[in-house]
This record gives structure tokens, C-alpha cells and sequence, in this order.
């Protein structure tokens, strides 16, 4: 074998890129897809597409008496040309809680279509949630209700129609139904609102 010049020695070494490792085929390393890529499409909303023009607040309406209950138009994308029914006895208490109908929104429901609810603190106050967006379901206001346990039905299927005779209770773990006691639901939703009433009320400096 021939000894090696000193030319050979002074020359560059070159390597050879078949054996020079690159950052993915280095061990250890994750070959995991970009952040981009990992993230869950966003939901689609319901009312896209749907033109809705500049923001106009909400004005206070007042239902109309129809013989033995109360009519009370809806608002919003989903409640236009749509009336809520209550009968006499609920009417002034649900007006109280949302302030005179500007807190009532007709909302998509993937199980139940569409439902009725009441939007701001005082309802998030009423059923107990620390979140002040939380919307409380009309019948469970009407009913006094603050859990899932029951599950309240409408009898001829329309959800705007909050009329007593037209609420019943389930129970989904025995398929059966129930009429509802009034007289507690009553004295149920009072007391809640009474716990309402005293957050709203001003407080007392700490020092006069």
C-alpha cells in the first residue's frame, strides 16, 4: 500500500452525505405533524350565512292577554315570527326575570330542536352556576328546577307553548311521566327569587 502524500494530508476531507445523520433521523426525535395540524376543526355556527345587519338592542316588549293565557313575542334570529304562551300566573314573575322580555332567546338544541331560554345574571343566579352567561330553560324557571334530575316535556311537542297544561315531567331511567305539582314549583321558584332579588339589591357601605 502506498504511504499518503503530504498533499492528501493538506487536501479537505469531504463526507459524504449518505452518512451525515439530519434532524428527523436523529434518534429520539418525534415525528409528530405541525401544531396546525393537531387542531379540531371549529364548529360550524348555526346561524351562518344568515344576514344579520348592525347590532340593535333588544326593546322591552309586553305579551298580550288571549283569553286564558299570555302571548309574548320573540325576538332574535331564531325566535322571529315566534310567540312564547305562559299562563297568567307565571306571566309577571317571567317578565321580572327577563327584564321584560329583552332576556328571552330562542337557541338551537342538536336533541330538542329549538328551546327557550333566559339569558343574563339573574338567571345564572337562579340556577346556582358561577358562569353569568349560563341561559336557564324557561320551563325550568317556571318550575323551579335547577338540576338535570327531572326532565321537563312539552305534551303537544312546541316548545314555545310554557303553558301549565302543556308541561309534564319524565323520568328517562323508567319512561314514565308525571304532572307537575304547581304548588311547590310556586313556592320553589319564590324562594329562589327572593335569593335573587337580595344579590340585586345595593349594599351597605362598610363605613359611613
Amino acid at each position: 500500500m502506498a504511504p499518503a502524500s503530504a498533499d492528501d494530508f493538506a487536501r479537505p476531507m469531504s463526507i459524504s452525505s449518505t452518512i451525515a445523520p439530519t434532524a428527523p433521523s436523529l434518534p429520539g426525535l418525534s415525528q409528530l405533524p405541525a401544531p396546525q395540524a393537531l387542531k379540531s376543526p371549529r364548529k360550524v355556527r348555526s346561524d351562518k350565512g344568515i344576514l344579520k345587519g348592525p347590532h340593535k338592542p333588544r326593546q322591552p316588549t309586553r305579551g298580550t292577554l288571549k283569553g286564558d293565557h299570555w302571548e309574548i313575542p320573540l325576538r332574535g334570529v331564531h325566535g322571529e315570527g315566534k310567540v312564547l304562551k305562559v299562563d297568567p300566573e307565571d306571566y309577571e314573575l317571567l317578565m321580572e326575570m327577563s327584564e321584560n322580555g329583552t332576556r328571552l332567546y330562542v337557541v338551537p338544541d342538536s336533541s330538542q330542536g329549538l328551546t327557550l331560554r333566559i339569558g343574563g345574571k339573574d338567571a345564572a343566579l337562579f340556577a346556582d352556576k358561577g358562569n353569568p352567561h349560563h341561559l336557564l330553560p324557561v320551563t325550568r324557571f317556571l318550575t323551579g328546577e335547577r338540576h338535570g334530575g327531572l326532565v321537563l316535556r312539552h305534551i303537544n311537542h312546541d316548545p314555545m307553548d310554557c303553558r301549565r297544561t302543556n308541561l309534564i315531567h319524565e323520568v328517562k331511567a323508567k319512561k314514565t311521566r308525571h304532572p307537575i305539582d304547581w304548588e311547590k314549583a310556586q313556592r320553589k321558584r319564590e324562594e329562589r327569587m327572593e335569593m335573587v332579588r337580595a344579590a340585586q339589591a345595593p349594599q351597605a357601605p362598610l363605613f359611613s
